[in-house]
């Protein structure tokens, strides 16, 4: 990373004055805006790649999520010249609570909130784009300005994002680390949680440092004549080859990202496991706007860490599948938990497919996702089936035997957006 950066000169150094600054409390928002502005006219620095460069700064991706959130936002306000920005995270009952901000966010509060949660929703907005962790909307960054300047912020928004995502993930793999430490967790998970930890800080962030060079390259050759691409020498056009190798680099980013998350299993088990499963089926729902009904019957508590850790994934790669593509109308998520054995499906009621052809060609181009549930029930020596044909949705289910016999209580009704509870004996 340190070759690559040493090739911006003037710019990275900067951009790196600008960081420090930004994780400063007590430096203000129109401080580091008339840096940006100086720079701009004294030397010619693009004020809007300035900002991005001090976002991916090492000495922002270093320090605690409040801070970097904080410098976040205080970077976008002042590169972008904007009149507000803020961070909001996802709260209970699919609501969202202020993070961060920087500005003058009085006047904007109301619109800015509404905008974080559409984008959370999976719609679009011009001034909010989500912060997406694991795969999941846990944020979202909004921003409010004059109309010319507020559209201009956004590519340098849709950087912050996802420098952001790492810094929430980061942070949840940190509250991990330290909960295995204090319940005296076995050498092998705190090995996997240093491997996550080197992901997050060493590969992922240079990925993401390189999709934002591809970037910045892409919109220059933008506005180039096809001609002019093309003339030297009988060469092709550029531009969709830098298209195929900038999604390679973005899917690498979001493969690295779902293998650091499948390596950090204490989170789940630190939850209770109705509490996990309505987080899955909470995020779904702010990703689509459907609300999975979910039916959970039987005592979860004793579900073993072995048990909740594989159920939890199954039923969560189950519904990314849906959400990314079955355009479900419908979805139905249920576990059954008895003394003899653990049943549960994911039901939808989207577009479908072909399994007998799908699994061979996913498991060919490395796409493992619906491979490894079945793998992983393989594993606890249950039974995992995908049932599915085009036209008639899809229907995860899973199997597996208990050795314990353990009493069963009455069914658990949970509605989309509230709390678990029993329902009044008859």
């Amino acid at each position: 990373m340190t070759r690559w950066l040493e090739g911006h000169g003037a710019e990275v150094t900067v951009a790196a004055v600008i960081a420090v600054l930004a994780v400063d409390p007590d430096v203000s928002v129109r401080v580091i805006t008339d840096l940006v502005a100086d720079a701009h006219e004294l030397h010619g620095l693009d004020p809007l790649w300035l900002g991005m460069l001090a976002l991916a700064a090492p000495e922002i991706a270093a320090v605690p999520r409040a801070h970097a959130t904080a410098a976040h936002a205080t970077l976008l306000a002042a590169s972008a010249r904007l009149e507000a920005t803020a961070i909001w995270q996802v709260e209970d009952a699919g609501e969202v609570g202020l993070t961060a901000m920087a500005g003058e966010i009085g006047p904007h509060e109301a619109r800015m909130r509404d905008g974080a949660l559409a984008v959370l929703r999976g719609e679009r907005c011009d001034t909010a784009v989500p912060i997406t962790a694991f795969g999941t909307p846990c944020a979202a960054l909004t921003w409010a300005g004059s109309e010319d300047v507020a559209g201009l912020a956004r590519p340098l928004a849709e950087r912050s994002a996802m420098q952001l995502g790492l810094v929430f993930e980061r942070a949840a793999l940190l509250d991990g680390a330290v909960a295995q430490h204090a319940a005296a967790a076995s050498g092998a998970e705190r090995r996997l949680s240093r491997v996550a930890f080197d992901l997050h800080d060493g590969p992922m962030q240079d990925l993401a440092l390189l999709c934002a060079e591809l970037h910045r390259v892409r919109d220059a050759l933008g506005d180039v004549p096809v001609a002019c691409c093309t003339a030297s020498r009988g060469r092709t056009d550029p531009r969709p080859l830098l298209d195929d190798v900038l999604a390679i680099a973005e899917a690498t980013t979001t493969e690295l990202r779902e293998l650091a998350g499948t390596l950090e299993s204490s989170a789940l088990l630190r939850r209770p496991f109705a509490e996990a499963l309505q987080a899955l089926t909470r995020g779904f729902a702010l990703r689509t706007g459907v609300e999975p009904v979910l039916h959970l019957h039987g005592d979860p508590a004793t579900l073993s860490d072995a048990e909740r850790v594989t159920v939890l994934r199954v039923i969560g790669e189950a519904l990314a599948n849906a959400r990314e593509h079955s355009f479900a109308r419908a979805v139905t998520v249920s576990v059954t938990v008895t003394a003899a054995s653990i049943d549960a499906f994911v039901r939808d009621d989207g577009v479908g497919f072909d399994v007998a052809h799908m699994l061979p060609d996913a498991a060919s181009r490395g796409r493992l996702g619906l491979v490894g549930m079945i793998e992983r029930i393989r594993m606890m020596e249950g039974h995992c089936d995908i049932l599915s044909r085009p036209g008639v949705g899809t229907t995860v289910q899973l199997a597996l035997a208990r050795a314990a016999r353990l009493p069963l209580p009455a069914l658990i009704e949970v509605a989309p957006e509230a709390a678990v509870r029993r329902p009044a004996a008859a």
